[in-house]
Order: C-alpha cells, then structure tokens, then sequence
C-alpha cells in the first residue's frame, strides 16, 4: 500500500483538511479502525466552538448549559472522559433523560465534514469511510453527514480537557474554566470510542 501511495504521489492530508482523499471530485475522510480512536473534537476552546456555533446557526447557550452540567458532575466526583447515553454523560443525555443528539449532531458534523474550530476547511468531506483493513473492501463503510454521528453517538467520548488552552484566558473562553488538581482545563475533546 505504501508502494501504491509513493508511485500515485499520494500525500497526508492537511492539518485543515478534512478530505483524505477526492475521488471524481467527491471528498473522503478516512477513519482507520486499526490505530487510535479517531477524533472528532481535539481540544478546542470555547471562542472556537463559538466561531462554529455562529457559522451554523446554533446557539451557544445549550452548550455552556451541558458544560456547566459536566462541571457539577465532575466535582462530584465524576470523571473526566464521559460516555454512553445516561445521566452520567451531559453531553449525550439532558437533566429529564432526553437525547441531546439533535442539538449535538451540526456541532460533530461540521467539525467532522467541514472545518476546524479556526476555520472552513478548504478539501472538505462527503463523505466518511470507516476501514477496519484497507485491503479488503467489505470491511468499509461510508457515512454521511445525515448518517455518521448517529452510528458512533454512543460510542463518543466527551471530555474537558487542558492542552490546547491559550495562556490568556479571555471572556468567550472563561466559561468553560476549571482548575483540577492545580491544572486548568477548558478545551472540548470528542473522539469516538474503540
């Protein structure tokens, strides 16, 4: 395979791109099944989610409501990486039992298919594979943007974390800023679990 990639001139995708690859013009992101979880959010403040959450047309308070939820919970004794679909999640699940995809799924799809927290992509995806052995194509499967979120909504891994937190902490991003053990975390990460 890397034989291939060297002779076709293949080259990793940009840190912006969310296409691997184009084929007939069409965008793909691939997500190994092999390696590590594949990440959908990686630790990114909150004025960068703000920046989506405009691009999209969603609000924001919904979120700082489910991050204020997250807060209570961990110092309560919660944990830092949350998944599943149960009250223990805020991310996934709100205070009466009601699934928070709805509200979550533009937020993971555009973060997924067309951008970054700084910026729209310029390669962006239609597509998702998901490849368990590159080799032998009945192990791939596509998504898209109407499909993917909810084949791995309960598998997602939610977290607040502190890499990728600015040393300047200003008023968009104080929000979601806690001290644990002497450490301040304030960035979403969101990955899908193996």
């Amino acid at each position: 395979m890397v034989y291939f990639c060297q002779q076709i001139h293949a080259d990793k995708a940009g840190a912006f791109d969310k296409a691997d690859v184009f084929i007939n013009d069409i965008g793909i992101s691939v997500k190994s099944q092999r390696g590590a979880a594949p990440s959908i959010i990686n630790q990114t403040p909150r004025d960068k989610i703000l920046r989506v959450m405009k691009a999209i047309h969603s609000p924001m308070a919904p979120l700082d409501h489910i991050v204020d939820r997250y807060w209570f919970l961990r110092e309560k004794g919660g944990v830092e990486d949350v998944s599943g679909l149960n009250k223990n999640n805020p991310f996934a699940v709100d205070e009466n039992g009601k699934s928070n995809l709805t509200y979550m799924k533009p937020l993971l799809n555009y973060f997924t298919f067309r951008g970054t927290g700084t910026r729209d992509s310029n390669a962006p995806a239609s597509y998702v594979l998901s490849v368990n052995n590159p080799e032998d194509t009945t192990t791939w499967v596509y998504y898209t943007e109407d499909t993917f979120i909810d084949s791995v909504w309960a598998n997602l891994v939610f977290s607040i974390r502190g890499k990728g937190l600015p040393s300047e902490i200003t008023d968009d991003i104080q929000p979601w800023v806690r001290e644990i053990d002497g450490v301040k975390k304030g960035t979403l990460n969101v990955r899908v679990k193996k």
